[in-house]
């Protein structure tokens, strides 16, 4: 296992364990939980990253396009679907002490930046035209050839795919 798999593996951990561990407190603390069919969810999710991006898939990804294009399809369709499908905003929130929240989460959520992001958030043509541009700027011959090159470029785009394919399922996913 390299040095960004090790890394990667262990973020998914810790953020499954602060999912789960909210989710815990979220069932019972309330009668509104997330059923457990749809928190397996979210490391389910979270699998299909550290899958696309750190196992034989994505050391075939140079060799064939068919790798390289499952790798594209788990992490902008398939991967976010899951994690929004299990609902993550509030048992991460209920997952992290209570202090960060407090302290960095909250005076963070109410700058003008996170204000603006969020109004912008599951509006159906702005998530759709960014996660498209996401796709297009990537397959510029400039940019596809510095993600094959550069390593730090690459994790870049991947990144980037996320993040788009997050945005792309906002708007749909309940």
């Amino acid at each position: 296992m390299t040095g960004l798999s090790s890394i990667l593996a262990s973020l998914s951990l810790g953020t499954s364990i602060v999912y789960f561990r909210g989710w815990q407190k979220l069932r019972v603390h309330s009668g509104g939980s997330i059923p457990l069919w749809r928190s397996i969810c979210f490391p389910c999710g979270l699998l299909l990253i550290w899958l696309a991006t750190n196992s034989t898939l994505a050391r075939l990804d140079d060799e064939l396009l068919t790798a390289h294009m499952v790798q594209h399809l788990l992490l902008m369709s398939v991967a976010p679907f899951l994690i929004l499908w299990s609902r993550p905003k509030m048992p991460l929130l209920l997952g992290l002490p209570v202090g960060f929240v407090r302290s960095v989460v909250g005076p963070l959520s109410r700058t003008r930046l996170a204000h603006f992001i969020s109004g912008l958030w599951g509006r159906l043509a702005f998530c759709w035209i960014v996660s498209i541009g996401v796709l297009i700027f990537w397959h510029v011959p400039f940019f596809f050839t510095a993600a094959l090159n550069f390593e730090f470029w690459h994790l870049v785009e991947h990144s980037s795919f996320l993040a788009a394919g997050l945005l792309f399922w906002s708007p749909l996913v309940p």
